[in-house]
């Protein structure tokens, strides 16, 4: 029989009832954006203030080891002489939003005037927000919500101009930056996320991150460099105890299937040429995916599939892991290892620089975003991908292809004539050429890995 509702839960005891919330209230991927106030609109507001409205808030001292040494790069930092140098005195302290020094210097406002490109990126107005759906039962009834803000969720992220908008567990749940399109590198932590512009009492209770990979986590291959762009962003969170680094996204899921689903059309057919937004995500939870040896292979069915010839822990083509000489099976867990060393090694020389204890290293894990469905989809792609492996290791010929839309079913011909004429090198520097003479792949695994 089936149970549609069950009436009698309000009489189970306390205890149990408050379990119960906690259990159906699983562990999410949030992952925050900005708006940001337009630079026109900055600067005609900015063009009308005076030395004396120009307010400098005291949270930017906690992004100050990212941008000290750009800011005092700037020659004309110190030109304008003080007061003092002609003869005036006064017993009033000078007004600063921060005490300045070695580690926090000064920036001073008539300098800020003349530079509105630093100025918009300290005053601009921005609010922080999430599409990520809301525990459900943080609105149900006023004794879940009681529960689950006990446990934990509490509205956070909050910007220098806006309090807090998004619903965040700092214990279990992941906060997930991916690339903002406005902030780019901006003067405070660097990277492309905006990292700069929260608040520090929430970056400092971060424990899980998911980070977009482009540009990509230090990896094996690249010298440790203390501007890499992740770095400054992981200086910010002192709690972090593990880096989710993403490889796919939704973006490249969404592509893929829009794509495989266009096959059945017909060049002729009205809709040959339309995308299809097959796949909506909606409000859908997100999940991770552990990387497999096998994504470097998916070229071998679809064209453009996954983006398979960028992988940020593999490296363009997967030359990084055919080319891995260490234990077969070992290559993840090195390039982990190596991640984490990178971090470990950053983390060293800040605590040296700054007096101040180092911070815990966290784990690294690398995989792809994307839906639970879009997940089972991805698990099947890889059994199929698995089958064409084993007829090319088998010396069996290779399986062409296959197009993606009838746009490509179309100019098919023309596409190999350019490059046979023009790309000889291609097959040289395809992945699965590297892995087929190189590396022996690993079955990828059948169950369901998923996480948060």
């Amino acid at each position: 029989m089936t149970i549609n509702a069950f009436h009698l839960f309000p009489f189970l005891p306390p205890e149990i009832r408050h379990e119960v919330f906690l259990l159906a209230t699983p562990r999410r991927i949030v992952h925050v954006s900005q708006l940001h106030e337009d630079i026109d609109d900055f600067l005609e507001r900015f063009n009308e203030l005076v030395p004396g409205q120009v307010k400098l808030h005291p949270s930017l001292t906690y992004s100050a080891r990212n941008w000290r040494e750009r800011i005092l790069s700037y020659k004309d930092i110190r030109s304008q002489r003080k007061l003092e140098f002609y003869g005036f005195t006064t017993s009033r302290p000078a007004q600063h939003p921060w005490e300045p020094s070695q580690l926090t210097p000064e920036i001073p406002v008539h300098w800020l005037l003349e530079h509105p490109d630093v100025a918009y990126e300290l005053l601009r107005k921005s609010y922080i927000y999430s599409k990520a759906p809301i525990p459900a039962l943080l609105h149900t009834c006023v004794e879940s919500r009681r529960v689950l803000i006990s446990a934990g969720y509490q509205l956070a992220f909050a910007s220098r101009n806006h309090g807090p908008w998004t619903w965040f567990n700092f214990k279990n749940d992941v906060l997930c930056l991916k690339y903002d399109g406005i902030t780019r590198y901006g003067l405070l932590d660097n990277g492309p996320w905006g990292t700069g512009n929260f608040d520090p009492q929430s970056l400092q209770q971060v424990r899980n991150l998911a980070i977009d990979a482009a540009p990509p986590l230090l990896t094996s291959g690249h010298e440790y460099n203390p501007e890499d762009s992740a770095l400054s962003t992981i200086r910010l969170l002192p709690k972090l105890e593990k880096i989710y680094v993403i490889e796919w996204d939704l973006l490249h899921f969404d592509i893929h299937f829009v794509r495989k689903s266009a096959r059945s059309s017909t060049p002729n057919s009205p809709d040959a040429d339309t995308e299809r937004d097959t796949v909506s995500y909606g409000r859908e939870a997100w999940r991770f995916i552990p990387i497999e040896e096998i994504d470097a292979l998916f070229s071998l069915t679809v064209q453009y599939p996954y983006r398979s010839s960028w992988i940020g822990s593999m490296g363009y083509g997967a030359w990084r892991l055919a080319n891995f000489n260490g234990p077969t099976g070992e290559y993840f867990s090195y390039v982990r290892e190596y991640t984490k060393n990178c971090i470990r090694v950053d983390m060293e020389s800040v605590a040296k620089g700054e007096s101040v204890a180092p911070y815990q290293v966290p784990e690294v894990e690398f995989g792809h975003i994307c839906t639970e469905a879009v997940a089972r989809q991805l698990f099947d792609d890889r059994q199929e991908v698995w089958r064409q492996y084993k007829l090319l290791i088998n010396g069996k010929e290779p399986p062409r292809p296959r197009p993606m839309t009838p746009t490509d079913l179309r100019w098919q011909d023309d596409w190999e004539a350019f490059n046979e004429a023009h790309c000889s090198y291609e097959l040289e520097t395809h992945s699965a050429g590297y892995l087929l003479k190189n590396w022996k792949v690993h079955q990828p695994r059948r169950e369901l890995l998923l996480e948060p």
